[in-house]
């Protein structure tokens, strides 16, 4: 899975123009992290468990964003690609939570909840949780997949 994204991320580089020779990693290392950092945020990368409706199981897997949907550049959904366990092979939409906590969530409303535990838990899923609907294939299981997502985002 690990060679699987570094190629992603390989044919992306190049095909955006962001790979130059010039750049290397020993030869300018702060350039190299800025690519990858734009990298990582074009891609949109999550870390999601997938729950195939269809077998009554659970995958976890990762996925990248294929179109981001956004409102004032606020990212509030995506269409996605993802990889998951048991060679599932997986697309469908999700949501930002984080971009729609900022966006249509007003401040004030925000501050309501103050009480420690759901302080803590909007904390979490409103920087990072993303929920999402998907269809796949399961290669190993021979069977399609269809389900939720759950998971976090990552970005710089």
């Amino acid at each position: 899975m690990t060679r699987g994204w570094m190629v992603v991320g390989l044919v992306w580089l190049a095909w955006t123009g962001q790979a130059r020779a010039e750049e290397a990693v020993l030869n300018n290392p702060p350039a190299a992290v800025d690519i990858f950092k734009t990298v990582v945020n074009k891609l949109d990368p999550s870390y999601e468990t997938f729950w195939n409706i269809g077998s009554g199981t659970f995958h976890q897997g990762v996925s990248a964003s294929l179109y981001t949907i956004t409102s004032d550049e606020i990212p509030l959904g995506s269409l996605r690609v993802g990889f998951a366990t048991n060679e599932l092979l997986y697309g469908g939409a999700a949501l930002d939570l984080p971009g729609l906590t900022r966006r249509y969530v007003p401040a004030t409303l925000k501050g309501v909840a103050t009480t420690k535990p759901l302080d803590v838990l909007w904390a979490v899923v409103g920087k990072y949780g993303r929920v999402g609907v998907v269809g796949g294939y399961a290669w190993a299981e021979n069977e399609p997949a269809y389900g939720f997502t759950f998971g976090a985002a990552l970005s710089f």
